[in-house]
């Protein structure tokens, strides 16, 4: 979800930055380090059909400095292969997702569950009775983590397990 919140985050960026430079790209300082920013969607298009933009370096400094992976884990997580058709964790990683979150019924039925879990939290509202809530942005926020994690995880939902998780991520 962080990183869901950190997309729209810089979709929101980009549209107040496209608005105000007449640049099509250009680097802003966020947390001692630099994100990109692309103002054109035609541009995006560009660097993402590249064949020398990596996307492993930025997913390898996550793992090290987000994630606390150091020793030998972080050697695994740096490997990159050496010839083709080698296997190696972030390609690997990178397959399960893509396989998992591309249009077709895995995408259908992970939406499908979301859903029909925000209905259910929906229609346990008694009408008859007032809902308070301090932050409807919140409660929304929650809403949506809880059902998204039941989705991903099913049976093993960590935040089902453990509700404080929800906090904890956000």
């Amino acid at each position: 979800m962080r990183l869901l919140f950190h997309a729209f985050l810089l979709s929101e960026l980009n549209s107040a930055a496209s608005a105000k430079t007449p640049y099509l790209d250009f680097t802003m300082p966020i947390l001692g380090s630099k994100t990109y920013i692309i103002t054109s969607p035609t541009a995006v298009q560009d660097c993402l059909r590249k064949k020398t933009l990596a996307f492993e370096p930025f997913i390898q400094q996550f793992a090290a400095r987000e994630l606390l992976i150091t020793g030998d884990s972080l050697k695994i997580v740096k490997h990159l292969p050496t010839h083709e058709g080698e296997s190696y964790l972030l390609g690997d990683f990178h397959a399960a997702i893509h396989a998992s979150l591309a249009v077709g019924p895995g995408l259908h039925k992970m939406n499908a569950s979301v859903l029909n879990s925000v209905a259910g939290i929906i229609n346990s509202i008694d009408g008859d009775s007032d809902l308070k809530v301090d932050s409807f942005y919140v409660w929304l926020r929650d809403s949506f983590t809880f059902a998204t994690s039941k989705a991903l995880f099913g049976v093993h939902d960590p935040f089902e397990i453990d509700p404080s998780l929800c906090d904890a991520a956000w």
